[in-house]
């Protein structure tokens, strides 16, 4: 499902945002080739953040 916040909250985060207090989502690129070993990973909770596939 999906949770929209209220506009309190979206302020907040904005503000937070202004401040530089959040933190980037980590990110990691992957071959194609790769994908199989990242899926591996992903199922065994090894991936921090988000990882893309370059096709």
């Amino acid at each position: 499902g999906s949770y929209v916040g209220s506009l309190q909250e979206l302020r907040d985060v904005v503000d937070l945002a202004k401040r530089g207090k959040l933190q980037p989502i980590p990110t990691a690129l992957c071959s194609l080739e790769e994908v199989s070993g990242v899926l591996d990973q992903l199922k065994q909770g090894g991936v921090i953040g988000r990882v893309v596939a370059k096709i």
